[in-house]
């Protein structure tokens, strides 16, 4: 017998296999070297190397693409559950869309809006969701505000670029007309373009012209908004089927998995 909310849950199957083609794509571009060239120069104000991005490889226009295509399954599965809702509710309109919104002062107007005579149980999932989300400190825990964005801009703007954030970084190389005066430090954690620092180094100089022969390794990892794009889909994936698919429905239709969902355990 098919449930009621298995509809939302093909699209949350769905969501997930775009996300395994975006960690596909992430993990091709990773291994085909992207190429990468610094620029170092001297701050003699500070005492310091400066090690800056002077060109790097743009990621791959198919990487925000499929970043879209995720997300934007995943809004579409919410969607499918607020049309079961309503239909169930009391105000059945014709076209419901999931209430999300970053303060709770927003919450009933949006929910009179969008999801009219939603009650009971249903509502308190409605709720349970929005109130996980209101005042997170942890970007991650906002994932789903940030996919609503994201989803927003994509269908309604543009393309939002993925960028590339260091992950790891090692230097070793030959100090030249100076001498090491410390433990170097990464310059945060901002996505790497043309110009920007990622690293310094603190040196006494003993010549004219202080510098590095660096042979260092920087690892990076694929970002949006500076959160890594693997976290981000991961996070906003559990966070509707905890909050959301398990406690409306917790057995999904088998098809689900057969299009290669990574479901996590049922949260109970």
């Amino acid at each position: 017998m098919a449930g009621t909310f298995d509809s939302a849950w093909l699209k949350f199957g769905w969501a997930n296999r775009h996300g395994r083609r975006l960690m596909e794509e992430i993990e091709r571009f990773f291994q085909s070297g992207p190429e990468f060239q610094e620029e170092i120069t001297y701050d003699s104000e500070a005492r310091e190397l400066v090690l800056s991005v002077a060109s790097i490889e743009p990621v791959p226009s198919i990487i925000s693409l499929t970043l879209a295509d995720a997300l934007g399954c995943f809004r579409q599965c919410l969607d499918h559950v607020a049309w079961e809702m309503v239909q169930r509710g009391t105000d059945p309109i014709k076209r419901p869309h999931f209430v999300i919104v970053d303060h709770a002062n927003a919450f009933e107007n949006a929910m009179l809006g969008n999801m009219p005579g939603v009650s009971g149980g249903d509502r308190k999932v409605v709720e349970g969701l929005n109130g996980h989300i209101w005042n997170a400190a942890d970007p991650l825990k906002a994932a789903i505000l940030r996919m609503q964005r994201l989803n927003n801009h994509d269908k309604h703007r543009t393309i939002r670029a993925v960028n590339t954030i260091p992950r790891s970084l090692g230097i070793c190389g030959e100090l030249q007309d100076c001498t090491n005066a410390g433990s170097f430090r990464v310059v945060g954690d901002k996505e790497l373009v043309a110009g920007v620092e990622f690293v310094r180094i603190p040196v006494n100089m003993t010549g004219p012209n202080p510098t590095i022969r660096s042979s260092g390794r920087i690892q990076t990892i694929q970002s949006i908004d500076g959160i890594p794009v693997a976290d981000l889909v991961n996070a906003v994936a559990d966070t509707i089927q905890y909050l959301v698919l398990d406690k409306l429905q917790p057995n999904p239709p088998a098809e689900v998995y057969r299009l290669g969902a990574d479901l996590k355990p049922a949260s109970g």
